[in-house]
């Protein structure tokens, strides 16, 4: 997959890989710096270098990303001396939730505990087993693939941006299927109203802002201000029927208290904040999402032309 965006190409027929190993593999075969590094989850995936002009924009976002995976790949990107002039960092109120159930950021656990100038021998030391853990979510996920298209997916090089299957382009952006772009706006809105029948994406016990969170959280913007990286926040809104639930359930309480957070801290740090969990305060409607929580291009082109 690396020598594929080395040659300046397109990844599609991506359904299940890595995308932290992805990260790494692809910090330790570049040569130069990017303008922009983009740093979220699966929520910031869709921000592409093409909607910014005359820079070299890397998107590095990895699915469900927790707190631990900013600092992580944050991190990675310093250990090559490969850090950005600017920096995007994508919030969601999971990465304050203590609970979130987010284990992935292991992958990368060499390069968190870096960070905190951790010895090797304290990097081994935990989580001795996750590698076997996350090998088997990874081995699962192919499997269920398998059966559900009947064939494995293998990364295919391409010069095409819009395919039948998920595709990675050469910035690291996400394009979707075409199957997953092409919903009608019923089928969004009846996916949406399912959603919420179930938990709700890692903020399910959202009991508390965690405390260890934000110090974790204040610990990673501190360094990135040391070393003269212009960050920015974006903050993705929730689909109208889930921000419905989220604002109307008292269990959800805490994902109100992180954006006022956020929004209270960005202008203490005078770090420029774009976007709202509560798509009205965007101007968003039901068109502007592909899921309930997930923006499609225009809404990401509409939260980014008020960052710039």
């Amino acid at each position: 997959m690396i020598n594929i965006i080395k040659n300046n190409n397109h990844i599609t027929n991506v359904m299940n890989y890595d995308d932290r190993l992805f990260n790494r593999k692809f910090a330790e075969n570049l040569s130069e710096k990017y303008n922009i590094l983009v740093i979220g989850s699966s929520r910031s995936k869709l921000i592409k270098n093409e909607y910014f002009a005359n820079v070299k924009l890397f998107n590095a976002s990895v699915n469900g990303a927790s707190i631990e995976d900013l600092i992580s790949i944050y991190q990675l990107y310093k250990s090559y001396d490969l850090l950005p002039d600017s920096i995007i960092l994508g919030i969601d109120p999971w990465i304050f939730n203590d609970n979130n159930n987010q284990e992935r950021w292991k992958t990368l656990k060499k390069e968190y505990y870096s960070f905190f100038n951790k010895s090797d021998q304290q990097i081994k030391k935990s989580n001795k087993n996750i590698t076997q853990i996350l090998s088997l979510s990874y081995f699962q996920e192919s499997i269920m693939s398998l059966f559900k298209y009947g064939f494995k997916f293998e990364p295919t090089s391409t010069k095409d941006k819009f395919n039948k299957f998920n595709t990675i382009l050469n910035d690291g952006s996400l394009v979707y299927s075409k199957k997953f772009r092409d919903l009608s706006l019923k089928e969004v809105d009846k996916q949406a109203s399912e959603y919420i029948n179930g938990d709700i994406y890692s903020i399910e016990k959202f009991n508390e802002i965690s405390k260890t969170k934000i110090d974790l959280f204040k610990k990673l913007i501190f360094d990135i201000k040391q070393n003269k990286i212009r960050i920015k926040f974006i903050i993705s809104p929730y689909h109208p029927i889930v921000y419905k639930e989220i604002y109307n359930n008292i269990d959800y309480k805490n994902v109100l208290k992180t954006e006022k957070y956020i929004t209270e801290f960005s202008i203490k740090n005078n770090i420029k904040k774009v976007g709202s969990f509560d798509p009205k305060r965007n101007n968003f409607d039901n068109s502007y999402f592909y899921d309930g929580m997930h923006c499609n291009e225009k809404g990401i082109i509409e939260l980014l032309s008020n960052l710039k």
